[in-house]
């Protein structure tokens, strides 16, 4: 039983109240067998033990989907030990590179909660209940690439990022006997009236039916982002 636990059941007793006259509380920063005196009394006369159990609370933290293109959702869920609904849960969210934020949920029925998130960006997530922690969740993110053909030949990248991967070198890939081959290398360039969007366009006049991909290597952008590839178009 907890410190706080006795003062309860002490405030709830009349007896208790009578015969303590007076009470106060204390933290103990681990579980074990503790002495107590009242150094108002002669002799020690009022002395006795408290005895400290582990906190045996316990929360669960899972995510539904542990990788995701930029704008796409995940679900984090979990139970609490107690398995009771009602009770406060807190998510806290620490993206790569940003301030940490948190939130809480309210649990349901079997002490379940849940909590759907969109992160922007690789971010590490973590719940508490009363002093309890769960184990670290990581939802990695892609950025978002797609390419578009506005000529007859000619071709729009576009990629989408909490920051801009403007400077962020792509490679056009060809498909080529079930393999993407890379052709050429571009940079992308800023947009200036946006710091989430970088772009670029290139030419190709490979033969009429060949599919084209860009790739954004991890090595163009790790920590933040894992590796981001588009869509496919047909020449």
């Amino acid at each position: 039983m907890s410190a706080s636990d006795l003062l309860a059941e002490a405030e709830e007793s009349p007896q208790a109240r009578a015969e303590l006259g007076s009470c106060g509380s204390c933290t103990f920063p681990k579980a074990g067998t503790f002495g107590y005196t009242d150094p108002t009394e002669k002799a020690n006369a009022f002395k006795g033990t408290v005895k400290v159990e582990a906190n045996k609370r316990a929360v669960s933290l899972t995510s539904s989907r542990s990788l995701l293109i930029f704008g796409g959702a995940t679900t984090l869920s979990g139970t609490i030990s107690s398995k009771q609904a009602g009770k406060h849960v807190t998510v806290v969210a620490q993206p790569a590179g940003e301030s940490a934020w948190q939130t809480e949920v309210t649990t349901t029925s079997g002490g379940d909660w849940s909590l759907r998130v969109q992160p922007r960006i690789r971010t590490t997530y973590h719940a508490s209940f009363q002093g309890a922690s769960s184990t670290s969740v990581v939802v990695n993110v892609r950025p978002r690439v797609s390419v578009q053909k506005v000529g007859s030949s000619r071709f729009l990248i576009v990629v989408l990022a909490a920051h801009s991967m403007g400077g962020k070198t792509v490679d056009v890939a060809r498909l080529r006997h079930g393999d993407w081959v890379t052709m050429e290398q571009l940079q992308l360039h800023e947009v200036v009236r946006t710091s989430t969007i970088a772009v670029n366009t290139f030419t190709s006049h490979v033969r009429l039916g060949t599919k084209l991909r860009v790739f954004l290597p991890a090595s163009q952008l790790s920590p933040d982002y894992a590796d981001g590839h588009s869509n496919f178009v047909v020449r």
